[in-house]
């Protein structure tokens, strides 16, 4: 079941009630419960209508909390806690950071390095290739293949 229809069936309303209280058309409230995405405006109405965040009518969260009349700004701590509700947010993966700034600093150095061992006509060719077009980038690179394949053999 998609969160806008939980909403609405959980506070016992019909859509055209329900798209009244959330300031939406009807019509939207149905293709939302049919499975068409929700923008980020109405997924901010219904939230503010419900008494719910914007990530749980995005499907982010899961919220135990029933939706009430009150809106949000209303809800008092002493409401909240006494309502009992409890949010568990769903976490998100979170970007691996390096190894180490060791290992940056080494890669760095190493490519350094690199580039310090090309020759002047060698760094000259690879700044010319680089503004290339994309499409004469590939026929240099398949020539210089076939031409090391023709070497080779």
């Amino acid at each position: 079941m998609n969160r806008v229809l939980e909403l609405r069936t959980r506070l016992g309303m019909t859509q055209d009630a329900f798209a009244e209280k959330c300031g939406i058309a009807r019509i939207s409230i149905a293709r939302y419960e049919a499975g068409d995405n929700l923008s980020r405006a109405s997924a901010e109405k219904i939230a503010r209508a419900c008494n719910v965040s914007v990530s749980y009518v995005l499907g982010d969260t899961i919220n135990t909390r029933p939706p009430t009349e009150k809106p949000p700004e209303d809800l008092t701590v002493e409401d909240y806690a006494a309502s009992g509700a409890a949010v568990r947010v769903t976490p998100r993966p979170q970007p691996q950071p390096y190894a180490s700034l060791d290992a940056i600093i080494d890669q760095l150095s190493r490519l350094r390095d690199t580039v310090a061992q090309l020759k002047e006509d060698e760094q000259s060719l690879i700044e010319m290739y680089r503004k290339l077009p994309k499409e004469a980038q590939a026929a240099i690179t398949r020539f210089a293949q076939s031409f090391i394949k023709d070497m080779d053999t």
